[in-house]
């Protein structure tokens, strides 16, 4: 347990947290408008002077956030995600700016135990926060970065949520961290209970089957890129398998290993008074890892969650949710059946993994390389427009992919395939 040492405005502040609060005059962030900027920080009475404001941009579905590690004058991308209980910290980046680990030990990622190597005693600084003595978990996030053609130097999330009244405004690309004491919600806020005792934030979620109704216990994951993900216990509890059509897949996360999962389409979930039809969700066979738990039920993630300016109150064990811009648009779905990485080494986009090849032309295969599409030749600067494109409806397209040296063009259909 944390002993506090200092307050402010009567609120108990983490020691390993030393505080820069800025006026409202030194905030360097922009608005699209006068009102919009008031809205923000003059929440009430001297609360601009308790608060934080720290711009992000999506890649992908993930929130990247710029961190300073010690003096390092590198500005470091650090996906913020509200179901990471520990800072990561790419091995790679941990190399280039000579930290050294002092042990080896293991963290428990989505679908498995992960090697990690233990660095201790470093400040972080995020905006005007920093993060004294902090410990951090040095290992590979390959993965990730493969995912979203985006070099990531770590994660973090919890350390900053726990102690303050968290706002993830995706409307204006800002987190707002604000002091407990003095943080109103949003007029037209969406009040629901979460529950702030476990190492995450987790609230209710309904996940409705024609006739029945399995109401649970889900993370709130900002640093997931899918809508609903279910623990393995549950899919099992509740014959998910039996009672859903699926695709058979598999998951990775920061770790190497992969284990056994099904996509699929649950009819509708509910989250408090909203309801989402017809969602992609991912159904976990995992024997071990966050998947395999059984203290929570599953995650929602990010496709879910940045349809509201949502905002995290753990003092009051509460989450308040607006719409915002994004609310209307549908979810991104994958209309070509298989699914895409990039690799840093040769720079080209491959293909991952067929979901339905018996549906697909024969030349899509795992490891074949998509060199253009409809003649656009693929690189690191278009790959996300690409990747979008594709997995969008619409007419079919012209690609070219490459095996093995040997080019072949093909007609590739954009259609549901479940």
């Amino acid at each position: 347990m944390l002993e506090f040492i200092s307050y402010v405005n009567g609120e108990p502040i983490d020691p390993m947290i030393s505080y820069n609060w800025r006026t409202t005059d030194q905030k360097q962030f922009t608005m699209k408008t006068k009102t919009a900027l008031i809205a923000l920080l003059v929440l009430c009475g001297n609360c601009a002077q308790t608060q934080e404001v720290i711009p992000f941009h999506l890649v992908g579905e993930h929130i990247i956030i710029k961190v300073h590690i010690g003096d390092h004058a590198e500005a470091l991308d650090f996906i913020f995600d509200t179901g990471a209980s520990s800072i990561v910290l790419n091995e790679t980046t941990a190399e280039r700016l000579g930290i050294q680990p002092i042990e080896v030990s293991s963290l428990s990622g989505a679908n498995g135990e992960i090697a990690v190597k233990t660095i201790r005693g470093k400040e972080l600084h995020v905006g005007g926060m920093t993060l004294r003595d902090a410990t951090m978990y040095a290992t590979s996030v390959l993965n990730i970065e493969e995912s979203l053609a985006h070099r990531i130097d770590g994660v973090i999330g919890a350390h900053l949520i726990k102690k303050f009244v968290t706002e993830i405004n995706y409307d204006e690309a800002v987190l707002i961290f604000s002091n407990s004491e003095m943080y109103e919600p949003w007029p037209d806020a969406y009040e629901l209970d979460i529950d702030a005792t476990m190492p995450l934030p987790t609230t209710r979620v309904s996940l409705m089957l024609g006739d029945e109704e399995y109401d649970c216990e889900f993370v709130i994951d900002s640093g997931s890129g899918l809508p609903i993900a279910v623990n393995s216990p549950a899919v099992d509890q509740y014959n998910l398998i039996r009672k859903l059509p699926t695709l058979t897949t598999e998951i990775a996360g920061l770790s190497e290993g992969k284990s056994e999962a099904h996509i699929t389409r649950i009819p509708e979930i509910q989250l408090g008074k909203y309801s989402f039809k017809n969602v992609i969700s991912l159904l976990s066979q995992a024997k071990s890892g966050a998947t395999s738990f059984v203290n929570f039920e599953g995650i929602i993630g990010n496709p879910i969650l940045r349809k509201f300016n949502m905002t995290l109150d753990y003092s009051r064990n509460k989450m308040y949710l607006s719409e915002n811009k994004s609310f209307n648009e549908p979810f991104r779905d994958n209309w070509v059946g298989f699914g895409v990485k990039y690799d840093f080494v040769s720079g080209k986009m491959i293909i991952e993994e067929v979901l339905v090849p018996e549906k697909i032309d024969d030349a899509i295969k795992e490891g074949v390389a998509i060199r253009s599409v409809d003649g656009v030749e693929v690189n690191f600067e278009n790959y996300h427009s690409i990747k979008t494109a594709m997995y969008q409806g619409g007419d079919p397209l012209k690609v070219v992919v490459e095996s093995e040296g040997i080019f072949k063009e093909i007609e590739l259909e954009r259609k549901l395939f479940f």
